[in-house]
């Protein structure tokens, strides 16, 4: 079926009309279109576009439907027609320039890529298009073959060109091959004409990141042309143009990941005395306040680092096991901003990695240094603004990098040491300055926290001063140092184990936290540490605990936290002498069956409510009764609040339904009414569960369950009796 020339540029420009009021219009436009590049007649509809050249938006939507059906369709179109497509394509990429519309270019130029490594005919396409519109050509234009040979790799490694396994190796192997080719293509592009035009020079750089994808020998034939040369002059220049700069870094990046696969030590031994060579270009860029060129030489250094950190190990400080790399991420890690600190983060990580395999205290000696400063940065990176007032959130940006400086600390803290980091952060904390600034403390706090579990239990001498200094905090603290204060409490569990005299302190600490809602979770959680440590050591203050867990339900403390200082206080009882073990569980059990039990009482004066005719107030009921020879079955609708519901209390959900929080369940029960100004269904999400455990081994004279299609509530038999709880 032939398709209208003229109504695909109808629907083309209708898409594309801003001044279009009409959205409907638009969407069909839209949808018709997609509609249209599903087809086998898109081909030809898109070619057809190309020639005429009508304006901008027709070529670019044509030329983003060849790029889609050459990428995605190739199979539609019979052999025969890809040489004709071939040529048609050549033909069209010829038209392009440096004033080409990018978009346009780009999708052609990938299209051809995407053509040249589907079509297995096509024996030599790099070769062709080098002598098509390379500078030997008569007709050369480097905008377009760069463009092709930039998107020739990125294409080959991409999981969306449905290329078969053995025509991805032969690519692969191909593309090796034609690594010379490409070096002395762009040697050539960047000497004449990249040295007079800013767009061609960035192409050539462009390209030449694209290519070190392709891992080979032949890369070693740099040194002898002027693009090493020319690369590290422009990364040494922070004042060059800010994407020129960028481009170049990239380039640097990508041939130090590909010397990590293929060693080739002439070339390394240029690239790598070039970038150690970077440290005055980096400090004037600091002077500059140039965000963008600081962060290009961080990329820089830490990728240098991640290439060279096996030889550093294996020979440090000899030849290319220099260490003059760890003086220029150290450097960069002191930067003011964080981000520019946490790109050196993979570096460390490889850094703690290979010395953990080598597992040699002479060879961590001589990173030990680095690593203390490292640790000093991050402390000053984690300082939280002066004026902020509250605690931090886990949506904060902020707080994910903390997160992640407390990874960090705790994958390299061996090298150095755990009581040399909290002896360097006791020294931080000692300091005037810092005892007047709660940022600082906190800061100094955190970093304690994160290497508090490594610290050897017995240890007597660094770990006292702080702890007291924590305990002696007055209320007035900020509310973040409180909160920085109890997770280094948590952190400290074993060590307050081997020191017991501290514990009656701790405890009275974290069970006074439990009643300001914002630390009330943290401290559960802290409690719960401290119980599962000082099982040995807690059977004196166990009555303390149970007098705490009586009192979770009034309690700002989520859900895991009450179930973790649950199971926590059990784990004591289970120490505790046998005696003593009943009337303990049965105290820490009383207050949960206690709750259960008044839900069993709301059910039961709820499901009478519903077996009355009438009842009282506004509301009147109709039950529907159906009956049999064994049971007699009630459907009925509640009214819109239990008795007992705090009304004033309700609250929505995401469903915009009521929530009502009852008085006597404050975590086991809260029961859904859809809408609290009308009759409504009664949907327990708890306490079904609650029904069917303490109904289990007892003579079950009721069954209460829900209709999940109507929301109402079915019960057979109503209750006669209240159930027999446990310990009634």
């Amino acid at each position: 079926m032939e398709v209208d020339i003229q109504e695909v540029l109808a629907a083309i420009n209708t898409l594309y009309d801003s001044q279009l009021q009409d959205r409907q219009k638009h969407d069909q436009a839209s949808k018709w279109l997609f509609q249209l590049q599903r087809t086998v007649q898109a081909w030809k509809v898109a070619d057809q576009l190309l020639h005429a050249k009508r304006d901008v938006n027709s070529c670019f939507f044509a030329a983003q439907t060849l790029r889609t059906k050459i990428q995605l369709c190739f199979g539609e179109l019979p052999v025969e027609a890809h040489s004709s497509l071939r040529a048609s394509m050549l033909e069209h990429l010829g038209h392009i320039t440096e004033h080409t519309y990018q978009g346009i270019a780009t999708q052609l130029c990938v299209a051809l890529a995407d053509l040249a490594l589907h079509m297995a005919s096509w024996d030599d396409p790099i070769g062709d298009l080098i002598a098509q519109f390379g500078n030997q050509s008569s007709s050369g234009n480097l905008v377009p073959l760069l463009e092709v040979l930039i998107a020739m790799p990125e294409e080959l490694h991409s999981r969306q060109l449905r290329l078969g396994l053995n025509r991805r190796k032969h690519l692969e192997e191909y593309f090796r091959v034609k690594v010379i080719s490409i070096i002395e293509l762009l040697d050539v592009a960047v000497s004449t004409e990249g040295a007079t035009k800013e767009s061609t020079h960035l192409k050539a750089l462009r390209c030449l990141a694209s290519w070190f994808n392709i891992h080979t020998e032949d890369w070693g034939m740099l040194t002898s042309t002027c693009l090493v040369n020319d690369i590290l002059t422009v990364v040494r220049n922070p004042q060059v143009a800010p994407r020129l700069h960028e481009i170049a870094t990239d380039c640097v990046c990508s041939a130090m990941i590909m010397l990590e696969a293929e060693r080739i030590p002439t070339l390394a031994e240029v690239l790598f005395a070039g970038v150690l060579q970077l440290g005055d270009a980096y400090h004037m860029a600091v002077a500059l306040e140039d965000i963008n060129a600081i962060t290009n030489y961080a990329r820089i250094f830490s990728e240098l680092g991640e290439t060279l950190v096996e030889v550093m190990v294996e020979q440090p400080g000899q030849g290319m096991g220099s260490l003059q790399v760890l003086h220029l991420l150290v450097t960069c890690i002191g930067h003011h901003d964080w981000e520019v600190a946490e790109i050196t983060f993979n570096f460390w990580y490889k850094l703690s990695e290979v010395l953990y395999r080598k597992n040699c205290d002479s060879v961590n000696e001589q990173f030990k240094p680095y690593v203390e400063r490292l640790i000093e940065a991050l402390y000053r990176h984690c300082q939280i603004e002066p004026d902020h007032d509250s605690i931090l959130v886990q949506q904060d940006d902020f707080y994910e990098f903390r997160e992640r400086v407390q990874e960090l600390i705790k994958d390299v803290v061996f090298i150095c040491g755990s009581r040399l980091c909290f002896l360097q952060m006791t020294q931080v904390v000692s300091s005037p300055d810092v005892a007047k600034n709660w940022n600082l403390m906190e800061a100094a706090l955190f970093i304690m926290q994160s290497v508090a579990k490594n610290l050897i239990p017995e240890e007597d001498e660094v770990v006292p001063p702080i702890l007291e200094g924590v305990l002696n905090q007055p209320d007035t603290v900020h509310l973040q140092v409180a909160f920085t204060s109890v997770q280094l409490l948590g952190e400290l569990n074993e060590w307050v184990a081997c020191h017991p005299a501290f514990l009656p302190h701790v405890l009275q600490f974290l069970t006074k936290r439990l009643h300001n809602k914002h630390l009330a979770t943290v401290a559960a959680k802290a409690l719960d540490a401290i119980c599962q440590s000082c099982r040995d050591h807690i059977e004196t203050h166990f009555d303390a605990l149970l007098e705490v867990v009586s009192s979770l339900d009034g309690l700002s403390v989520s859900n895991e936290a009450v179930v973790g200082l649950l199971k926590g206080v059990a784990f004591i009882l289970g120490r505790l002498p046998p005696q003593r073990i009943k009337t303990d569980m049965r105290r820490l059990c009383t207050p949960q069956i206690n709750n259960l039990r008044k839900l069993i009482e709301l059910l039961l004066s709820l499901t009478h409510h519903s077996a009355s005719p009438t009842t009282a107030g506004s509301h009147h009921l109709t039950p529907t009764t159906t009956t049999t020879t064994t049971t007699t079955t009630t459907t009925t609708t509640l009214p819109p609040h239990p008795p007992l519901c705090r009304a004033s209390q309700c609250s929505t959900n995401e469903n915009n339904s009521c929530v009502c929080s009852v008085d006597f369940a404050h975590v086991t029960s809260r029961m859904q009414w859809p809408q609290c100004n009308g009759i409504t269904s009664f949907s327990p999400r708890h306490t079904q569960p609650a029904l069917n455990y303490l109904s289990e081994g007892t003579d079950r004279q009721t069954e209460a369950v829900q209709d999940v299609h109507t929301g109402k509530i079915v019960t057979s038999l109503i209750f006669e009796n209240p159930v027999n709880l446990l310990f009634s």
